[in-house]
């Protein structure tokens, strides 16, 4: 018996991954091996699971999908990503498949069109829906994709320089760093690494100094758009 397609959806809103799910379920062909709620937990269930078919919402917490697509693209080229996303801007589209997806729909895409994609990427072939193709065959939207790719790879340097601030922390101050991270309080620091509560606060007031932050809000915030709390 031939074996089934074993695909991965990643999505962090219930109903709609429910919906997918539903819709690929009825294809004798597929088999939905997992259900995933952020880009951290994506990556992690994609290394275990080995689908050969992902598909990844583009709007997801911890780590959004852009940058999962990045990080899952470099440690497997063959793995077949279908962005998902209720954005259709043409500039988005674009960056998706340059970034190494095979394929992007949208999620008030037709369930035909949603099982056609999943096919057509299995065949190794691009594919992008109805809706996605008439916005990206509109040239009259390159000059503006141009600038909308130039803004956001720009915003992706600025969250790289936040990894580069990191490494100027020592080790002890990037193991702080984790734990804060992870939202351990001072008090529970304290008592995990065996210092003084005074100690900690010295270790958390230079971090936020190094790293160029206002509060621990902002640093934990920073190190989830820089992609540094994935390998936490």
């Amino acid at each position: 018996m031939k074996e089934k397609i074993k695909i991965l959806i990643a999505e962090d809103h219930h109903l709609v991954a429910k919906l997918l799910s539903a819709n690929l379920e009825m294809i004798e062909e597929f088999q939905i091996i997992g259900i995933t709620q952020d880009g951290k937990e994506t990556i992690e269930a994609t290394e275990k699971l080995k689908p050969d078919v992902l598909l990844l919402d583009i709007d997801m917490p911890v780590v959004d999908g852009m940058q999962a697509l990045k990080v899952l693209r470099k440690k497997d080229k063959k793995l077949r990503i279908i962005m998902v996303s209720n954005h259709t801007e043409s500039w988005l589209i674009k960056k998706s498949l340059v970034a190494g997806a095979n394929g992007f729909i949208t999620k008030f895409s037709e369930s035909e069109e949603l099982v056609e994609a999943v096919f057509t990427v299995m065949d190794d072939r691009k594919y992008l829906c109805k809706l996605s193709q008439q916005h990206v065959q509109n040239t009259s939207n390159d000059r503006q994709d141009l600038a909308k790719v130039e803004e956001y790879d720009r915003k992706q340097l600025e969250m790289d320089s936040f990894t580069a601030r990191f490494q100027r922390l020592t080790k002890r101050e990037k193991q702080i760093f984790k734990l804060i991270v992870k939202g351990h309080s001072t008090k529970d620091i304290s008592e995990m690494l065996y210092i003084s509560y005074r100690t900690v606060e010295t270790h958390r007031k230079n971090i936020l100094k190094k790293i160029d932050v206002k509060n621990s809000v902002e640093m934990i915030r920073e190190a989830i758009e820089s992609g540094i709390f994935q390998e936490i």
